[in-house]
């Protein structure tokens, strides 16, 4: 058996550090047999088994896929770049492990997978000893998600509001409620008030493809005959779970959802590789005279393209502005960013700019630069500290860094993102000053994920404690669901 493509950790970066978020990196490879090769006419091979099975539930978001095989594949085929893993709408960077042997394909994902979201496997490039495309091999699941979601918001220590999600008997969320008073004073009772809520819709492969936006009436209840429709948005998915339009739309005099007098505000069309990465993204600010999105007369707004190395990791990304209404060579950079990668597949560098210099091109030499990150990684993948500079030199001033720490199963379980050098006016000496931390809690026996609190200030005691069991720190936002 051999790894195709070594571990590449993922993480988030956050530029109000800049901000304090992930970044992404991915992969593939080749590989070589390790048993005799079959004779020349095998028979056509199918799937045998899966791990997960079709239409599994509640399975943990960092399990491997398993793809067991009737018969000998075309082993060049088996590589990344032939494996989609799909889950709302977005294509997750995947290893590939193929054992002749025992004719099985091993999928293990970069990053944990989104909590309580569809996934899609697909197979499209993969094919047997003879050169036959495998049939029917598309399978999906759904990720764990615990029974009652909800996420709090904090302002300096005390909630200000809450948000509930409501799952159906496939663990489909389909409705998502926005609290922001607590009506008797006391919250999380019946007497909470409700601001607004989304009712979502699924298709038959479980892609939530249609939302709607309401807002509550008087009685600031969820269902009360005086609520307002005020905006909806349809998604199209691809065979693989792939988003390849979202509109919008503003409710029209009926006030009901998805009616011919709905009018549409704005839509996107994206564009995939043969990998199955999406390659461009066009924001349209109006579906044109007509107003139907897809056709001749629609007014693009900003698009934006993405370019992969041959691991489909992503390289540089570039938005422009339309300036014609559509899309042109002679269109205009805005933003654009462009990453590096070791050996490994691990992102080492990521330069944002803010736009072009004078030459009004991308990626030359006078570019004006927002941050440079530069990460560290420990011996298992894991990115181990990220530092934000204002230019690409190592002398350039520090803006801010990000400490990770993991669990032995590669879990993030503290996020730490700091602003400032702290009093002595230098970085990295134990007194620098924080932003904010992220504490996450697993499942032990599942490494499912269970709750994320965000600190966002020092408790009663002046001081930061990200090491503390149960810190007193002043929270942010917490929750037990992340996976919208």
């Amino acid at each position: 058996m051999k790894i195709l493509k070594t571990k590449s950790a993922r993480f988030t970066t956050s530029a109000v550090l800049i901000s304090s978020l992930f970044a992404a990196c991915g992969g593939g490879g080749g590989g070589s047999p390790t048993a005799a090769p079959p004779p020349t006419q095998a028979p056509a091979a199918t799937v045998v088994s899966t791990s997960p099975v079709d239409k599994a539930r509640s399975v943990p978001a960092r399990q491997e896929i398993v793809i067991r095989f009737s018969g000998p594949l075309n082993e060049s085929t088996v590589t990344s770049s032939n494996v989609l893993v799909t889950g709302g709408g977005v294509t997750a960077p995947v290893s590939v492990t193929y054992d002749a042997a025992a004719y099985t394909i091993t999928i293990r994902p970069q990053e944990p997978l989104s909590d309580g979201v569809q996934y899609t496997v697909a197979i499209p490039g993969v094919r047997d000893f003879s050169g036959n495309a495998i049939a029917s091999p598309n399978f999906s699941y759904r990720t764990f998600i615990t029974g009652s979601p909800r996420t709090v918001a904090y302002s300096a220590g005390a909630i200000v509001g809450y948000t509930d999600y409501i799952l159906d008997s496939e663990q489909n969320i389909v409705r998502i409620v926005e609290f922001n008073n607590p009506g008797n004073a006391t919250w999380f009772d019946a007497d909470d008030q409700a601001s607004t809520y989304q009712r979502l819709s699924y298709d038959a492969n479980g892609n939530a493809y249609r939302v709607e936006n309401w807002s509550t009436g008087a009685d600031r209840r969820v269902g009360g005959t005086d609520d307002t429709l005020v905006s909806l948005q349809t998604k199209v998915f691809d065979a693989n779970g792939k988003i390849t339009q979202v509109v919008n739309y503003t409710a029209g005099a009926d006030g009901i959802a998805f009616t011919r007098d709905d009018v549409v505000t704005s839509f996107t069309a994206s564009t995939y590789n043969t990998s199955g990465y999406l390659t461009r993204i066009v924001n349209y600010s109006s579906a044109g005279a007509d107003g139907i999105p897809g056709t001749a007369d629609d007014v693009a707004d900003t698009y934006t393209t993405r370019e992969y190395n041959a691991r489909n990791s992503l390289t540089r990304e570039v938005t422009y502005t339309a300036t014609a209404g559509r899309v042109t060579a002679s269109d205009l950079p805005v933003t654009f960013s462009q990453r590096s990668y070791d050996a490994a597949g691990n992102m080492t560098q990521r330069i944002n700019y803010t736009g072009p210099g004078a030459d009004r091109a991308a990626f030359t030499g006078d570019d004006v630069i927002e941050y440079v990150s530069t990460v560290t990684y420990d011996a298992n993948g894991n990115p181990i500290r990220n530092i934000f500079r204002s230019g690409t030199a190592t002398t350039s001033p520090i803006l801010g860094y990000l400490d990770f720490t993991f669990d032995t199963r590669g879990g993030l379980t503290l996020l730490q993102a700091y602003d400032g050098p702290g009093t002595d006016a230098t970085f990295f000496n134990g007194n620098d000053s924080y932003r904010h931390y992220t504490k996450t809690v697993y499942d032990n026996a599942t490494g499912n994920l269970i709750s994320r609190t965000t600190y966002t200030g020092p408790g009663p005691n002046g001081t930061w404690d990200p090491t503390a069991t149960a810190p007193d720190d002043q929270i942010g936002q917490a929750g037990n669901f992340f996976g919208l």
